[in-house]
């Protein structure tokens, strides 16, 4: 099970503090940047994208430099030539995203899921870093 903490981000984004520099000028979320959702428990922590209409083979996951970067791209869905677009709001433009990881996470047992749309990115922490009970004797 997951818990969300709201107002904690425990894997720090990069990319939402450079949104936080420019949200004055632009106080709307970047369009094509996918929604994310960050829960961690005792054992890991878990990234939840929302990517509706990407297909997996254009998602990217790596590991560099001490971050978790994502990249993919919504390919363009094709119209008939000669289709008037009337109201254009789909993005098809690449998206990174990138987050600091912890210390805390195994970096060699990171895995994904893509199911109906949400990529699931899970985290496990290192064994030393899990909480555990200490017995008194």
């Amino acid at each position: 099970m997951l818990v969300r903490i709201a107002g904690f981000d425990p894997l720090f984004n990069v990319d939402r503090a450079v949104e936080n520099v420019f949200s004055g000028l632009f106080p709307f979320r970047a369009s094509g940047v996918p929604a994310m959702d960050i829960a961690e428990n005792d054992g890991e922590y878990a990234i939840v994208a929302e990517l509706p209409g990407v297909k997996k083979e254009d998602v990217k996951i790596s590991v560099e430099n001490g971050n978790l970067i994502l990249r993919g791209e919504r390919k363009h869905y094709g119209l008939v030539e000669g289709t008037r677009v009337l109201r254009h709001e789909t993005n098809t433009n690449p998206f990174v995203r990138t987050f600091e990881l912890p210390e805390a996470v195994d970096v060699n047992q990171i895995s994904a899921e893509m199911k109906d749309g949400i990529l699931t990115i899970r985290l496990p922490k290192m064994e030393q870093s899990r909480p555990r009970q200490i017995s008194i004797r």
